[in-house]
Parts: structure tokens; C-alpha cells; sequence
């Protein structure tokens, strides 16, 4: 019995928790205690920030935010509240401005947030009155009017909140930094400060700039740029595809948004961001190169060959490119129509080590194939006296592949330039063995081959 009772009062105090719980968790009554406590708070606010002699911005914004939190937790909207949040943060910037003629010192980035936290609370309080005309009457088109002018100097004078964001971006803080950019783009677009504009053009005449195009792009580029360094990619991009569809420096954005797919390893996107720069920007061949090179990995020869005959077509001094045409043809088994690409790369740029190397390579490869033939043939007599001169047209390009192969990757280098020399200094009649020795062993040292004699 006494189990069963205490289960029982268990079960009921769990559900007096469960009750409470509940009640806490509906939403909180306008009551008239509530309302009054509101208007205190209001009118403490406005003593704190607007009384010369009680004048403390701290305890003003203390009383406006609390103002505001209990509206929120109200789900109550109030124009009139968010007006009275940014007369604070006015009052907050005009005191912060006007130190030095009491022979302080002004805070230029305090001023600076107050600023930008007033246009935030006018922009809000404006949209308020505008979405309910009803509800304020006369004094909400009135407060509409001096709210917009107000929030109109500010953006004016922050430039656009560019200064801020100069500030915030100096400080390392990107998010902010990127808020305050998108400021500068949306209000362009804000009705609040079109509405002061409209009202005085003459006045406001500085706003024209912030309607240019080339404002709202740079707006844009920024806020694409510091979305990115913030690891946002997707919202980054979202910002330049407003800028292709506005037409702004597509060059760089492309770059931009290849980077990003390029860092996401995302090579169908990147494929197609690739196609769409080229079609864009058809003379370019930083993308066309980019492309091939995809291509070229992914072993899409065919793509491939298309890809290197445009970017050459645009650019026929591009040594690079060219070199790689050659090897395209080489894959296909067209040894002299390679031959002729490297050829061409080389006249534009002597100083490739591949280019060297492939067309010693394709010289190589023929005695190679010579020496074949003639050990079939039992010709040993003449493999000597037939291959040296192929050996001498191979010799050569290797040599000042050697030469520009300073970080010594290309392993083909030695082992051709071993081979040869090696049939040179071990015949019996060799009028220059000793120098061709030395060679072959630097060539051994430099590729970490074994020297001859050890």
C-alpha cells in the first residue's frame, strides 16, 4: 500500500512539472502591469539620452533594449519602439561627436557603430509604420518622414557604411565586415532612403552614387569576396551570379567561381563554370587552358585536341599549349605532326625542359626502333655506324633538357643520355672517352644513378 502511494504522488508531481513547464512555456499577455512597465522603460530612455544633466547612454540603451526584449518576447512589433531604439543610438553618436568641444576625445569607431545601429533601428521602425498605416495614423507618416532623412545622413555620411566595414575588415572581423557591405548594396534598394531622396534630391544629392552600377557591383564583389574568405562558397556564389547577370568584370568573377569549384574538387561544375567563362569571354585563354588541362587528366583526348586547336587558334604564340598539341598528336600516333608542334614550342620558348625532352625523345625512340631492327636482321656490324648519327639528333635535346631539368624529375633524361654515351665511350677507338665519362657520371650524380667504374 505504502509503494503504491508513493508511485502515486510521484506520478502526480511529475505531472504539476509537466503543467508548470507548460505554463512557462506559453507565450507571455499584454497586461496592463506589462504595457506600464514598457512606458517606464520608455520614458527612462529618453531621460538617460535626451536630459542634459542625467544624460547616460549606457543606462539609455540598457532601458531601450529591455524595451525591446519584452516586446519580442510579446511577439509585439512596434514601430514606435524601434524609432525610440534609434533616437538612443542618434543621441549616443551626437554625444560621441561632440567630445572634443568639452575637451575629450572622440571614439571614431563607437560613433561609427552608433551610427550604423541607428540606421538599423530607423530602417526597421519605417517598414513598421509603412506596413500598417493604419495603426500610427498621422504620426507614423510624420515619423516616416524625419526617420528616413535622419537614417539618410548617416548613410551618407559612413559612406554607405564602407567606412565601417574598412573598420570592421582592419579589425578582422569578416562578419561584420560582409553585413556592412550588404548594407551598402541593399540600400541602394532601401525605400527608406529613397524616400528621403525623392523628398530633397538637392540635399541628398551624394546618394546618386549609391545608384550607380558600379557602386552596387563593387558592393557586391565585396561582399562575394569576404563570403568566401568566410568559407560561405555557397552564399559566395550566389553573389557572383548576380554579378554575371549585371555584367560586371567577368574575367574576375570567373576566376573566382572556378577557384571555388576548384577547391570543392567539384569537376563537373567546374567543367561546366569553365565552358560558360569561355563562351563568355571567348579570347581568353586562361580558361580554355584550364579546361585542357581537365581534359587532358581525365583522358578525354578528343575533347582535348578540340580544346588546344581553339586555345591556339587565339593564341598562337602560347609555347605551352602548342607542346601539348604535340602531345596529343603523339597519342594519336602522328610522330611528325608532333614533332613539328615541339619544334614550334621551342622556336617560341627554348628554355622548356619537357619540350626538349620530347623531341630528344622522338630521335631516341627511332634508334631505339633502328637498334631492334638491326639486332632481327643480325646486322650487328652496322648497328654502330647506323645508329650514331640518329644517337647525335638525340644527343643534343636531351642535353639542354639536362640543363633546364634543375629540379631533375624527368628520369628519361639520364637514362637516354647514358645510353648514348655509354655506346660512344666504350668502343675501342674513342678519341674523347674520359670527357664523355665525367658527363655520364654528372648526369648519374644529378638523377641519383649509379656512376660507371663504381
Amino acid at each position: 500500500m505504502k509503494r503504491f502511494l508513493s508511485l502515486f504522488i510521484f506520478i502526480i508531481i511529475n505531472l504539476g512539472l509537466l503543467h508548470a513547464e507548460e505554463a512557462q512555456q506559453e507565450t507571455p499577455v499584454l497586461t496592463k502591469a506589462l504595457r506600464d512597465t514598457i512606458q517606464e522603460r520608455l520614458k527612462l530612455a529618453r531621460r538617460f539620452s535626451t536630459n542634459v544633466r542625467t544624460t547616460d547612454i549606457k543606462l539609455a540603451r540598457s532601458h531601450i533594449n529591455r524595451v525591446l526584449q519584452l516586446s519580442d518576447s510579446l511577439h509585439l512589433e512596434n514601430a514606435d519602439y524601434f524609432a525610440a531604439a534609434g533616437d538612443v543610438e542618434d543621441v549616443a553618436f551626437n554625444y560621441e561627436r561632440n567630445k572634443p568641444a568639452s575637451g575629450g576625445k572622440m571614439d571614431e569607431a563607437t560613433a561609427l557603430a552608433a551610427a550604423k545601429q541607428c540606421y538599423r533601428y530607423y530602417q526597421k521602425a519605417y517598414e513598421l509604420y509603412q506596413a500598417d498605416p493604419k495603426e500610427y495614423g498621422k504620426n507614423g507618416l510624420k515619423q516616416q518622414s524625419r526617420l528616413s532623412q535622419t537614417a539618410m545622413e548617416y548613410f551618407l555620411l559612413t559612406n554607405g557604411f564602407q567606412v565601417n566595414a574598412g573598420q570592421s575588415f582592419k579589425r578582422g572581423d569578416l562578419n561584420t565586415t560582409l553585413d556592412e557591405f550588404r548594407m551598402t548594396f541593399d540600400g541602394s534598394n532601401s525605400h527608406l532612403l529613397r524616400s528621403a531622396y525623392q523628398s530633397d534630391a538637392k540635399r541628398f544629392s551624394g546618394f546618386e552614387t549609391f545608384l550607380a552600377d558600379s557602386t552596387q557591383n563593387r558592393a557586391l564583389y565585396n561582399c562575394a569576396t569576404v563570403s568566401s574568405a568566410l568559407g560561405m562558397l555557397d552564399q559566395s556564389l550566389v553573389y557572383y551570379d548576380s554579378l554575371k547577370v549585371r555584367g560586371y568584370d567577368p574575367e574576375k568573377v570567373f576566376r573566382n567561381t572556378v577557384a571555388i569549384y576548384s577547391s570543392r574538387k567539384d569537376t563537373v561544375r567546374l567543367i561546366t563554370e569553365l565552358i560558360s567563362a569561355i563562351e563568355t569571354l571567348p579570347r581568353d585563354t586562361w580558361f580554355q587552358r584550364n579546361l585542357l588541362q581537365i581534359y587532358l587528366d581525365r583522358q578525354n583526348w578528343r575533347e582535348a585536341e578540340a580544346m588546344a586547336d581553339r586555345c591556339i587558334s587565339v593564341d598562337s604564340t602560347d609555347a605551352q599549349t602548342i607542346c601539348v598539341r604535340g602531345q596529343l598528336y603523339e597519342i594519336s600516333g602522328d610522330v611528325e605532326s608532333a614533332l613539328a608542334q615541339y619544334l614550334r614550342s621551342y622556336d617560341l620558348d627554348s628554355t622548356q625542359a619537357n619540350v626538349c625532352s620530347y623531341i630528344g625523345r622522338i630521335h631516341y625512340n627511332r634508334a631505339v626502333e633502328l637498334k631492334s631492327k638491326l639486332y632481327n636482321q643480325r646486322q650487328f656490324k652496322k648497328m654502330d655506324s647506323e645508329l650514331q648519327p640518329v644517337y647525335s639528333q638525340a644527343l643534343p635535346w636531351y642535353e639542354r633538357a639536362y640543363q633546364y631539368d634543375t629540379m631533375h624529375q624527368d628520369k628519361t633524361i639520364p637514362v637516354a643520355i647514358r645510353e648514348i654515351l655509354y655506346s660512344r665511350f666504350t668502343q675501342a677507338r674513342c678519341p674523347n672517352r674520359s670527357e664523355l665519362i665525367d658527363f655520364y657520371n654528372e648526369v648519374s650524380r644529378a638523377y641519383g644513378f649509379v656512376e660507371f667504374g663504381k
